[in-house]
């Protein structure tokens, strides 16, 4: 748009020249004196382009679900009828939203302006907890690990209220591997610099977790550092691998992830 004024009789008179681009290709130009940009209104198009901006580009928290924090919910209704919910035309997500259900029981979310995903608990009340994450829960790059970048659940424990583990079960190639970060050093209230390993270890976390440290086929990385925030539940590890730098992240989630003797 382009705006050219000129100066008749001592008067200042304003030109506005828009340009309407056609679906063939081709423009339209229309001059109207006097008017402003917001004078002109908008095609069907750019109208439905507006509305869906407007609306929320993550999935909202169901109109029954209680607070319990910036992210996490609780439904009295249970999971099963919030995965349900979640799946209804009516529900609240972005527009255009794909939504499935996760093999661990939560809902991931496709949507057009990214992914987002659902993670639930089933409490013993009968109720559910949930938290809405729009940013992938773990990551790993480098050139010496698995990549990864992806919304899982992500169990945080902290044996005898010490040290700290966060771990993800993923399918690679069709079976389970269990992803391990662990600070063996006290959680400290103040997010401090901590030695870290991050590990790959075929099989289920429960079983990964009660077992050997240093199973057949495990893939894991130490001197590593990581800083993590109990405010946040989350930590941002990175160091020197083998060949090249480390990156890693984990970010703690509801889950339904019990281990035994933890």
């Amino acid at each position: 748009m382009s705006v050219t004024s000129s100066f008749h009789r001592g008067r200042r008179i304003a030109v506005v020249i828009v340009v309407l681009v056609t679906s063939t290709g081709g423009a339209t130009v229309a001059a109207r004196a006097g008017s402003s940009p917001s004078d002109i209104a908008p095609g069907l198009a750019a109208q439905a382009a507006l509305a869906a901006l407007s609306l929320p580009s993550t999935p909202q928290p169901l109109p029954d679900s209680l607070a319990v924090s910036s992210t996490a919910f609780r439904d009295a209704a249970g999971c099963e009828a919030l995965r349900t919910a979640y799946q209804q035309p009516d529900a609240p997500m972005p527009a255009g939203a794909t939504v499935t259900v996760a093999t661990d029981g939560g809902l991931r979310v496709e949507a057009p302006f990214g992914q987002s995903a659902i993670f639930v608990r089933d409490d013993p009340d009968g109720a559910c907890t949930y938290e809405i994450r729009s940013t992938p829960t773990m990551t790993a790059s480098g050139p010496d690990v698995p990549a990864l970048d992806a919304f899982v659940t992500v169990t945080c424990l902290q044996p005898l209220g010490v040290s700290l583990i966060a771990v993800a079960q993923i399918d690679v190639a069709g079976a389970p591997v269990t992803v391990a970060f662990g600070q063996e050093q006290p959680v400290t209230e103040v997010p401090t610099p901590q030695p870290f390993t991050i590990g790959w270890y075929p099989g289920l976390a429960a079983d990964v977790l009660v077992g050997s440290p240093n199973p057949p086929g495990a893939v894991r990385f130490e001197g590593l550092t990581g800083t993590y925030d109990p405010a946040t539940a989350s930590a941002v590890v990175s160091g020197p691998g083998p060949t090249g730098p480390i990156s890693a992240s984990f970010q703690c989630t509801v889950g339904n992830l019990s281990i035994p003797g933890l």
